[in-house]
This record gives structure tokens, C-alpha cells and sequence, in this order.
């Protein structure tokens, strides 16, 4: 999410603060350290974002993958989405890519990039080929946009409104397996 907006000096606590800390890495409590104030002028990077009508057309025409980072059962619409009022289901054309498979399942930690490009094949996902991210609302998408972005590929895009708009506005056609019919929920 940095990067659509220019910032690209980031890291990411790899394993996140359960392993730093069973790592002893340091902590502190009380007030946070004083921070020399600086100036961050944002840069959108409209090519890092897509929307509904780029998403919709792009699947209809087949132009390129799209792959959603929800769990299997959302996906399939075999259990419910966090939001009552969504039901679960997917775009038709997307192919599941469950964000937890670019983690190794002890450690919790990113795996290397040859194998996160596994993972993808896995799925029958050509990194090489035009491709956007979606999940349940744009947050776990960030997850398939990094690690592409760890296996070489600069310029993938998130869906930022993902499933929670995509299933607002579609059309009966554009979705499959949905937990309810649209307009039930």
C-alpha cells in the first residue's frame, strides 16, 4: 500500500511481533522515542490500483488474471464473509490464491521469492502475464501484491474495492458460487 502512494523505503516484519519477540528482539513500553519531523510528499501510482469497471471489463474480455487472496471457503461460497450483508462467492474468471500459501506454515515468515513463484504455479498463475490481486475488501490482495512484487513483478495491481464492491455491483453473470443469491442478502 506504500508504494501506490510513493513511499518505497519499507520493510515488513517478516513472521510479525509474535516471532521478534519470541526472538527477543526489543520492546518498549511508555512513551515512544522523539522522531525528528519530516516532510513525505505522496506520489499516486495509478498503475498500482484498479477499479470495478477496469476489473469487470478485463474479466469479461479476458485480459488478464485475476487472482483473489480469500480462503478457499469464501471463495466457493461454502462459508459466510465477514460482512452479514455480503454473500461469499467469487468473480467468475478469478482463481483462488489463499494469501497464507506465500507463508511458510511453522514460522509464519514470507517464503523466498523461487518459492512463492511455486505457489503461483501452483495455481496455473503466470506471474509474466497481466495480472490483479483482489480478497474480501483490499487488504489480504496487498499480501499477493507483495510477494509478486518479491518474485520480480513491479507493477501488480490491487483491486481496492475487491469482493465487498465487486458483489454490490455486478451482475448475476460476472459471479459464481454464491452462498445466496445476489439481492438476498
Amino acid at each position: 500500500m506504500f508504494r501506490v502512494f510513493g513511499h518505497d523505503n519499507v520493510s515488513v516484519l517478516d513472521g510479525g511481533l509474535e516471532k521478534w519477540c519470541s526472538e527477543d528482539g526489543a520492546t518498549a513500553d511508555g512513551e515512544m522515542p522523539t522522531v525528528e519531523a519530516g516532510t513525505f510528499v505522496p506520489t499516486y501510482r495509478e498503475n498500482l490500483v484498479r477499479g470495478f469497471a477496469d476489473v469487470a471489463e478485463g474479466l469479461a474480455a479476458k485480459a488478464f488474471q485475476v487472482c483473489d487472496a480469500r480462503n478457499a471457503p469464501r471463495y466457493n461460497g461454502e462459508a459466510p464473509e465477514p460482512n452479514p450483508k455480503l454473500p461469499s462467492g467469487h468473480m467468475k474468471g478469478a482463481t483462488n490464491v489463499p494469501f497464507f500459501n506465500m507463508l511458510d506454515p511453522e514460522t509464519k515468515t514470507l517464503k523466498s521469492a523461487d518459492a512463492i513463484k511455486e505457489v503461483y504455479a501452483s495455481f496455473g498463475i503466470d506471474l509474466n502475464k497481466p495480472t490483479i490481486m483482489t480478497c474480501g475488501s483490499g487488504v489480504t490482495a496487498t499480501v499477493l501484491a507483495f510477494t509478486a512484487f518479491m518474485a520480480g513483478q513491479q507493477s501488480i495491481p490491487v483491486f481496492d474495492g475487491s469482493w465487498t464492491e465487486f458483489v454490490q455491483r455486478a451482475t448475476p453473470e460476472q459471479v459464481e458460487s454464491l452462498q445466496f443469491p445476489l439481492g438476498e442478502a
